[in-house]
């Protein structure tokens, strides 16, 4: 999920940070959750320097960080050890419980196609243009279809265990 659009989404008026982080407490709603965004002026009658009275962004290319984080998990999905958890139907991940027990941990499609297909945006209600097209309850039905997948391939496995 983006960072933002995560932090608009959960505190839409900024009032966790204004509680939290009194530095930005000035700011509107529209920039609290992005002060880098604010013009000079803002910036200035807020008392607000960059590397001073406020941390510097850690990430500044969420862009490029979005594709090494992507890369990264593709690295491990892809290696000998990440291949065990991997289920071979759907490429939905599995993880062992202590009670011997599988669960299938549903796995974002830009991990299980090997490229990143989604896109969100810090303000994505704004500007729908910015975000992959889906309709309606698109991830809902895929949720949906791939545990359907999933509970016909394993009660397939059970019956032929039985054999």
């Amino acid at each position: 999920m983006h960072p933002i659009y995560a932090a608009k989404t959960c505190d839409p008026n900024g009032d966790y940070v204004r509680e939290w982080v009194p530095e930005l407490s000035g700011l509107s709603n529209e920039y609290i959750h992005c002060p880098w965004e604010c013009n000079m002026g803002v910036l200035a009658s807020n008392r607000i320097i960059f590397g001073s009275t406020y941390p510097k962004r850690v990430v500044t290319n969420l862009e490029r960080a979005r594709r090494q984080s992507h890369k990264a998990v593709m690295d491990v999905r892809q290696s000998k050890e990440g291949q065990k958890y991997v289920l071979k139907e759907g490429g939905h991940e599995v993880k062992v419980l202590p009670n011997g027990k599988t669960a299938v941990l549903i796995t974002r499609v830009d991990y299980r196609e090997g490229k990143i297909s989604t896109r969100q945006t810090a303000d994505e209600s704004r500007d729908p243009s910015r975000r992959a097209p889906s309709a309606g309850h698109y991830f809902a039905g895929i949720m949906k279809t791939e545990m359907e997948q999933y509970n016909r391939v394993k009660e397939q496995t059970m019956s032929e265990r039985m054999y």
